[in-house]
């Protein structure tokens, strides 16, 4: 179906009993998109879909299940318990109607751990929903981002490290490895099947998209995602 200006293409309900599996990427309105699906839990609930857990996103059970620390390893980080993704794991599955799971470390995942994923939340049951993002605008603001994480880099030092050759990436070595949209897709459409995963682009529209488009998969009222997109936000830096 055509698209009304600024917003995507009008979906179909994800089947009755899907495990949507939100996978990012960063930056491109996972943190807003993970507030509206936590404060919406009771709404979610009403209308048969759960959204596993009490946290804001399924962060934990995602590092865990692509065996990532949390935060740096030589400040003190390490790998989430297995017991995190296995607790989301036997939620998921034992929900009898939709269920949407949501954290961009997913899209970190190898192809063994993404088979791992999808084998364990059940390959009959398993929909994986990407978002991408232009990659001129996605540039900038993943600079911004690793500011935050406390990378000193200026921006033309960052971009050129981030283009070198894999061995001299040596600023932000893991941004292909979330970024590489084409490998990405191919990843999961691999595991999961083409049939069972969705791409999201967004490009030229209005910031409600994203959310009525997942409301529109999950079934439920736009209006239960659409009216809470304000509650937070991981905005890049402003001048």
């Amino acid at each position: 179906m055509a698209a009304d200006a600024g917003q995507l293409p009008v979906v179909a309900a994800l089947p009755e009993r899907a495990i949507a599996l939100h996978i990012g990427v960063h930056k491109t309105g996972s943190t807003s998109l993970q507030a509206a699906l936590a404060d919406a839990r009771g709404d979610l609930a009403a209308a048969g879909v759960l959204y596993p857990g009490s946290r804001t996103a399924h962060h934990g059970a995602a590092l865990a299940a692509i065996g990532k620390a949390w935060g740096w390893r030589d400040r003190g980080g390490a790998v989430p318990s297995s017991g995190a993704f296995d607790r989301l794991v036997a939620s998921a599955t034992a929900a009898p109607g939709r269920v949407i799971i949501s954290s961009e470390h997913f899209c970190e995942a190898d192809d063994a751990a993404a088979s791992r994923i999808v084998e364990r939340l059940g390959d009959d049951r398993t929909e994986v929903v990407i978002v991408l993002r232009n990659l001129a605008d996605l540039l900038p603001s993943s600079w911004q981002q690793y500011l935050k994480y406390g990378v000193r880099a200026t921006y033309p030092d960052w971009l050129r490290n981030t283009f070198e050759p894999p061995s001299e990436r040596t600023i932000s070595p893991s941004f292909w490895k979330r970024n590489d949209h084409g490998a990405l897709v191919e990843r999961w459409t691999r595991v999961a099947g083409p049939e069972r995963v969705t791409v999201i682009v967004l490009e030229q529209v209005d910031r409600s998209a994203v959310f009525r488009t997942f409301a529109q998969l999950l079934g439920i009222d736009e209006e239960v995602l659409v009216s809470r997109m304000g509650l937070t936000s991981n905005r890049s830096m402003t001048a």
